[in-house]
C-alpha cells in the first residue's frame, strides 16, 4: 500500500482551491492480486483432521486450526499458510505482527469455510499486520444470539496494518456488519471479494471502513439476496459501503481526544474503485455508498476517489405489505443516492456508470409523496457532541467527471427517474465541479428535482460540457432478469454460471456496464485530465478515452 499512496509514486493535483490525491495505477505485467504474486519461503499447512502441535504444519502433519498456524509461523514472514476444504470454525482472534507478509490461502477457492458456531466473528485481526488472506467462504452464522456486541461482526480488522482481504466470499450477517474495517487501520485492501446480505436493520453494511487511512476496496461485488441464504425478504438493509469516523466521535465523547486534537484524524486517502454494485433492496434514506456518516465538526473522509465502478439499478420491488411494514419511505427501490456525502473533503467520482431504475416506489403501488431517486446526494448531518449541538461543515473540494448516468429504459411504471445530483443545498457544498458526464433518461426529461430543491448544490445543468444521449447500455434490467452472484454451496459455483469471483464481476460488467457500439456518445468523450488510465476491467485506456468505467 505504500508504493500506492507513497509520496514518490502518488500524483498530485489541484482542484479548485484545495488538493485531491490521485492514487498510480500504472503497474504492468503481474496480476494486481497479491496472492496470485505471492513466492514463500515456506509452506505450512492447515486440515480438519491436523493437531495444534508445535512440529506440526507440514503436509504430513498439518495443524487443525487457522489461529494456531498464525501464532507458530515465523514472525520473519514470508510464509505461506494453505488451508484444506472443509468447514473451520473461528479463525479466532489473532494478533500475530508478520515482518514481512504471509499469506494464508484456502487449497481450493471457496471450498474451505470459516463460520463462527456460536454465530460471532468468523475471524477477529486485533493489532495484526502483514496478512494476506485469499479464496475462503467467510459467512455468518443464524445461530447468534444474544445482546447486540462487536462480536456479531462476520469479520473485524481492528487497529491493524497492512492487512489484505482478497478473492473471498464473506456473507451473512445476522446481527450488524460483515465486514468491520476500524480503529486505526492503515495501508488495508479489501480486493476481489463478494459481498452480500448484511444484518437488514439500520446501521449495518457490507463495509464499515471507520477512522482508516490509506485503504483500498476495489474490485469488488456487492449485492442483497436474502432468499439464496434462505432468509426472508427485508427492504430495510443500509448501504453497502460505508466510509466514516464514528470511532473518533467516541474518542471526543469520552474526552479522550480534545476536539481540537482531532480535527484532522479523519478517514483519508481512500480509493474505491472497479466495483459491481446491484440489486438494491433497502431503505430510501440510504446510498449504495456513503461518505460520512456522524455530526461531527470536522471532515470525516478526507482525500477519497471514487473511480471505475458499475453500478446497477436492476428492479427489485417488495409487495405492498412489506413496504408499509416500514412506513410510506420505505417503498422498494427507493435508494438516498447511488452515493452520498456528508462532511467530506476532497472527493473526485470520476469514470463510473450508473446505470438503471432509479425510481420512487415500487410496481403497482404509489404511495403519493412525489420522492425519486438521486444518482449522487450532497448533505450534511447535526446532532450533538459532549451535551452541544454539533453538525459537519459544508462539504468541500467535490468533482463529479467522465460518469455515465443512464435510466436505459422505462420502468414498468412507466417512467424514467433520474435525478442528477440532487437533496443538496448550495451553502451544503464549497468548491464543487461537475462536468462532461453522459445524462440519458430513456428519452424523458431530465429531473433536476423538484421546487423545494431547484437551488442544489450541483445539477446536471451546471455542466457546460454535458453529454446527453443513449449511451447504448443494456435494456432488461426488469424484475427477475438480473441472476446474483451468489455463493451455490451444492455446485460449488457463483450463481450465473461462474467459477470465481472475478469471472462473474467480468460478466456483470460486459453485459450490464459496456454500450453495444461505438456509436454510445460516450464513446472517446472522456476529458482525459481527469480520467484513471485503466478502466473497471484494469485495461488501459489509451489516448481518447471513453466516458464511464468501460473503455470500449
Amino acid at each position: 500500500m505504500k508504493k500506492l499512496f507513497g509520496i514518490a509514486i502518488t500524483i498530485v493535483i489541484a482542484v479548485m482551491s484545495g488538493c485531491i490525491f490521485i492514487p498510480s495505477d500504472d503497474s504492468e505485467g503481474s496480476s494486481r492480486f497479491k496472492s496470485e504474486n505471492f513466492k514463500a519461503a515456506a509452506v505450512y499447512y492447515v486440515a480438519l483432521d491436523g493437531s495444534d502441535v508445535p512440529d506440526g504444519g507440514s503436509g504430513d502433519k498439518p495443524w487443525k486450526t487457522v489461529r494456531y498456524a498464525l501464532e507458530h509461523t515465523p514472525v520473519s514472514g514470508g510464509h505461506e499458510i494453505i488451508v484444506r476444504p472443509g468447514s473451520y470454525p473461528s479463525m479466532g482472534y489473532i494478533t500475530t505482527r508478520f515482518e514481512k507478509p504471509v499469506l494464508l490461502r484456502a487449497e481450493i477457492p471457496y471450498r474451505t469455510t470459516v463460520q463462527d458456531p456460536a454465530g460471532h466473528r468468523a475471524g477477529y485481526l486485533y493489532e495484526a499486520k502483514n496478512i494476506i488472506i485469499a479464496g475462503f467462504n467467510i459467512q455468518g452464522n443464524p445461530n447468534w444470539s444474544g445482546a447486540w456486541s462487536q462480536n456479531a461482526y462476520v469479520f473485524q480488522i481492528d487497529k491493524c496494518r497492512n492487512i489484505v482481504l482478497e478473492n473471498n466470499i464473506m456473507h451473512d450477517s445476522y446481527n450488524n456488519d460483515i465486514l468491520k474495517l476500524n480503529n486505526y487501520s492503515y495501508d488495508c485492501e479489501i480486493r476481489g471479494n463478494i459481498f452480500y446480505n448484511q444484518q437488514p436493520e439500520p446501521g449495518h453494511q457490507h463495509i464499515d471502513a471507520n477512522q482508516v487511512y490509506d485503504c483500498v476496496i476495489e474490485d469488488n461485488i456487492f449485492f442483497n439476496d436474502y432468499p439464496v441464504s434462505g432468509r426472508p425478504r427485508s427492504i430495510n438493509a443500509s448501504g453497502f459501503v460505508v466510509v466514516k469516523s464514528s470511532v473518533l466521535r467516541m474518542q471526543i465523547e469520552s474526552r479522550e481526544i480534545p476536539l481540537e486534537d482531532a480535527l484532522d484524524r479523519g478517514s483519508r486517502n481512500i480509493l474505491i474503485a472497479r466495483n459491481v454494485f446491484l440489486n438494491w433492496f433497502g431503505r430510501v434514506d440510504q446510498p449504495m455508498i456513503l461518505l460520512g456518516e456522524d455530526a461531527l465538526p470536522l471532515y470525516e473522509v478526507n482525500n477519497c476517489v471514487v473511480e471505475n465502478n458499475l453500478f446497477i439499478h436492476n428492479e427489485v420491488y417488495a409487495t405492498k405489505e412489506e413496504s408499509l411494514q416500514y412506513g410510506k419511505d420505505h417503498t422498494a427501490n427507493r435508494i438516498g443516492g447511488t452515493w452520498a456525502i456528508k462532511g467530506v473533503n476532497n472527493v473526485i467520482f470520476r469514470a463510473n456508470t450508473i446505470t438503471g431504475f432509479i425510481q420512487h416506489g415500487w410496481h403497482g403501488y404509489n404511495n403519493g409523496d412525489g420522492h425519486f431517486g438521486y444518482a449522487l446526494r450532497i448533505a450534511i448531518e447535526s446532532g450533538n457532541l459532549n451535551g452541544s449541538p454539533a453538525g459537519n461543515p459544508p462539504n468541500r473540494n467535490i468533482t463529479v467527471s467522465n460518469n455515465i448516468f443512464s435510466v436505459p429504459v422505462k420502468s414498468v411504471r412507466g417512467e424514467g427517474q433520474l435525478g442528477i445530483i440532487a437533496g443538496g443545498r448550495k451553502e451544503w457544498l464549497i468548491n464543487g465541479k461537475i462536468d462532461n458526464n453522459v445524462y440519458y433518461n430513456c428519452d424523458m426529461p431530465l429531473r433536476e428535482g423538484t421546487e423545494a430543491t431547484a437551488a442544489d448544490a450541483l445539477t446536471f445543468s451546471m455542466d457546460v460540457h454535458q453529454i446527453v444521449g443513449d449511451p447504448l447500455l443494456e435494456t432488461d434490467l426488469s424484475y427477475g432478469r438480473v441472476t446474483t452472484p451468489a455463493w451455490n454451496s451444492v455446485t460449488n459455483t457463483i450463481d450465473g454460471g461462474y467459477g470465481t469471483i472475478e469471472q462473474a464481476r467480468i460478466g456483470l460488467v460486459n453485459k450490464f456496464g459496456t454500450p453495444r457500439s461505438s456509436e454510445s456518445p460516450a464513446h472517446d468523450a472522456a476529458d482525459g485530465a481527469n480520467m484513471p488510465k485503466r478502466d473497471i476491467l484494469y485495461n488501459l485506456r489509451g489516448i481518447r478515452q471513453d466516458a464511464g468505467a468501460v473503455e470500449f
